[in-house]
């Protein structure tokens, strides 16, 4: 998909492939698993001023998608037990006056349906490294730091059990200095 309007093309996923799709009468959808050999998630189709020369480019890629048990129906929604994003990298950054991609999020939200979709994650988790730059040019001093993800994982996603708790397993190291646990 792309936007237009701001010249950025939102998802690539490349070498996509989906074993024994089902499809039912109520055009529900079912599947044990979805591959990807690449994917990017926002990026720009050509450089604007808007954005920082270096990261003109991308927000998230990753070398590969694991999608297991994936259901969706227009009445349930979306559910699936396990997403799997393999040595994703993260390019987070701040001109002088804000947050691209906070922007960027405002837009998509702004344009969703009235009702937020039906969603249920049993666990998400990153394998591999997983990489985090973030750059704030909006002080004296730019701030520039890397994050070096270890190991990620998010369970028990539900949009309709807000009261759920989400459990978050996460080891990681701040530049070459400072370990993170949480």
């Amino acid at each position: 998909t792309s936007d237009r309007l701001s010249d950025i093309d939102l998802f690539r996923i490349f070498g996509i492939r989906m074993r024994n799709v089902t499809l039912s009468s109520d055009l529900s959808i079912s599947t044990p698993l979805i591959t990807s050999q690449k994917l990017n998630f926002v990026q720009t189709s050509r450089p604007t001023t808007a954005w920082v020369d270096q990261f003109n480019e991308r927000l998230i890629q990753a070398t590969g998608l694991a999608i297991r048990k994936l259901d969706w129906s227009p009445v349930l929604g979306l559910s699936t037990d396990h997403i799997e994003i393999k040595n994703p990298t993260i390019y987070l950054f701040r001109d002088t006056t804000k947050w691209p991609f906070l922007h960027l999020a405002r837009v998509v939200i702004r344009n969703l349906k009235p009702k937020f979709p039906k969603l249920r994650i049993r666990k998400i988790e990153i394998s591999g490294l997983g990489l985090v730059h973030l750059h704030d040019y909006s002080m004296k001093q730019p701030f520039k730091a890397r994050l070096t993800i270890k190991q990620l994982e998010l369970s028990q996603l539900n949009s309709q059990r807000p009261e759920q708790k989400l459990k978050v397993n996460l080891e990681a190291r701040l530049d070459d200095y400072t370990s993170l646990s949480i």
